[in-house]
């Protein structure tokens, strides 16, 4: 064998190995490398999580900051605020003046229709307001509180008017428009023939005011009552100089003005000398209690009352009659104010609930 041959191939093997060598651990070193860098992003992920849910928390926290902020200074729309402040207090003032007032008197269907209209009309645009999905919400909210406000308006005005009509305004107006009778005998009253006969209520049936001749009086003791609740109290208004053949059917009334065994009747005007005359009491719902005291005094001073009138005993039914005008238009003035100073707190929920939209 050559031996000058053989030493070239031995070094190009021993060369060999060596670059096999070198390369395998260049390889093994880079492999150890990727995996140290996989587990320490496989180790780190956890925190990067936390820090990433960690920021995404306070942008919430942010924005909800931010939206508590533009609803803390979201501004109000003059028109409905100026309509929620004022149209339901009008509304209610329109219903309760027409419900109290002369209308009511005059024309009785038509106030009905009115105030009826008007309730029903401001719930057909309640019911209007919720159903329009093409609205937005805020849009759909001021429509419905606006006539929701109007609907409860309406029906509070409705009822306290009706209340001041008949406690104080009907029977004023009743009084001044039914017919006045002046120089009344209340016990006699003489025939084209010059027979006297007993005066009779059914001749004064559209009396609303009556003055009596100045010997009348109230006789006081053969006064009684009727008790259902309250007292009500009837006493004959009489001539004390008629000794026969006497008529009873004016009677002043009065309720709690008198005791329970009929007696001490001070009703009215009773002590007053110059009061003569008497405004009628048209109240329908206290007419029967007073006939029914009426038949309690037939009974027990044998008397007989055949069409009984009720007044109230005054010296002047004109100055009676106005006081109670004067009396409902005291009462719708303050009211007014009142509901004024409501509407102002109504509009004041508007602007809280606004913003909470």
């Amino acid at each position: 064998m050559n031996v000058a041959a053989v030493r070239p191939a031995a070094a190009a093997a021993a060369a060999a190995a060596a670059t096999y060598v070198l390369v395998k651990n260049t390889l093994a070193d880079h492999f150890s490398n990727v995996s140290a860098m996989a587990q320490t992003q496989f180790n780190a992920q956890p925190a990067m999580e936390r820090l990433y849910g960690t920021l995404t928390e306070l942008q919430l926290k942010d924005h909800e900051k931010a939206r508590r902020d533009l609803q803390s200074h979201r501004r109000i729309n003059a028109l409905v605020l100026f309509q929620a402040l004022f149209v339901p207090w009008i509304a209610f003032l329109v219903t309760y003046a027409a419900v109290s007032f002369g209308g009511h008197y005059w024309f009785p269907l038509s106030t009905e229709l009115f105030v009826t209209g008007a309730f029903g009309a401001s719930i057909w645009f309640y019911i209007k307001a919720i159903r329009n999905r093409a609205q937005q919400p805020e849009d759909r909210f001021f429509s419905a509180l606006i006539s929701t406000g109007v609907a409860s308006a309406v029906f509070l005005g409705w009822f306290l008017g009706d209340l001041n009509f008949w406690g104080d305004m009907q029977p004023a107006y009743q009084a001044e428009h039914m017919a006045a009778y002046s120089n009344v005998n209340p016990s006699t009253e003489k025939l084209w023939s010059g027979e006297a006969v007993p005066t009779r209520g059914r001749r004064f049936q559209d009396a609303g005011r009556i003055y009596f001749m100045n010997s009348a009086v109230i006789d006081i003791n053969r006064s009684a009552n009727f008790k259902m609740g309250n007292l009500y109290c009837v006493a004959p208004i009489v001539d004390p100089d008629c000794r026969d053949n006497c008529g009873f059917d004016f009677w002043a009334v009065g309720v709690n003005c008198c005791n329970e065994d009929g007696g001490n009747f001070h009703c009215g005007e009773y002590a007053n000398p110059l009061a003569k005359a008497g405004i009628r009491l048209p109240a329908e719902g206290r007419r029967q209690s007073f006939r029914m005291a009426v038949m309690a005094a037939e009974s027990t001073h044998s008397l007989t009352s055949t069409h009984p009138l009720f007044f109230m005993w005054v010296q002047d039914p004109v100055a009676v009659a106005e006081s109670w005008k004067r009396k409902g238009y005291r009462r719708f003035v303050i009211i007014m104010f009142l509901s004024f100073f409501a509407s102002v707190l109504n509009a004041l929920l508007v602007v809280n609930n606004v913003r909470k939209l």
